[in-house]
């Protein structure tokens, strides 16, 4: 593993103050979010890849209760209280592309502000993983530029970066675009959603 692997793995796996900062949001407006996210789609179980504490799980389960959650977080803590959510099927303490999961397993598999903290190298490794283990849709919310930056993280550096999250997938060739929009913070971030871009696709059989 390269150093800025190291880096971002070491600093995920064993911050906790992220996990503080990830509770007491508003999940009923979450709720409405993931409604309209995923309506008229047929969707029986879904992966997070990069849960957290599971605020987007909880918030998709308060939308659809009958759905099957799936997750992976690599913070031991966090992904303990993430198995405390209702309608957990499996769930992998691990990175990312650390995972060993069948291919076309999820009907859904998605990210929410994970994308943004992998390098180069490791984005080129977790793209075409989370392509495999979809069945039908991916759906992803990042930050966005139009050209690739790097910013301090709360001061640190090697683990923010923006940049065209929508391009990387679309020329894999291996998923269509189907929606695309902005997840304003004046609006939205009390269910925890800062400026988030989100890009909706179906993937290519």
């Amino acid at each position: 593993m390269s150093k800025k692997n190291n880096i971002q793995s070491n600093y995920w796996s064993k911050n906790f103050h992220y996990i503080k900062r990830n509770n007491n949001f508003d999940n009923k407006l979450g709720a409405k979010v993931w409604r309209d996210l995923l309506k008229n789609k047929k969707i029986s179980n879904i992966l997070e890849c990069g849960s957290n504490i599971g605020r987007n799980l909880k918030q998709i389960n308060l939308a659809y209760p009958k759905k099957k959650l799936s997750f992976i977080e690599i913070n031991k803590k966090a992904f303990e209280i993430c198995k405390l959510n209702k309608n957990i099927e499996n769930s992998y303490n691990l990175s990312i592309q650390n995972c060993k999961i069948p291919n076309n397993t999820y009907d859904l598999v998605f990210t929410s502000g994970v994308l943004i903290h992998l390098n180069d190298k490791t984005l080129k490794k977790v793209i075409p993983l989370i392509i495999n283990w979809s069945r039908n849709y991916l759906i992803i919310l990042e930050y966005f530029s139009t050209s690739k930056i790097e910013k301090t993280y709360r001061g640190k550096k090697g683990l923010l970066f923006l940049r065209e999250y929508g391009e990387e997938f679309l020329k894999t060739k291996r998923v269509k675009l189907l929606d695309c929009g902005f997840l304003y913070s004046k609006i939205y971030k009390k269910a925890g959603f800062d400026d988030l871009t989100y890009w909706v696709f179906k993937k290519l059989k």
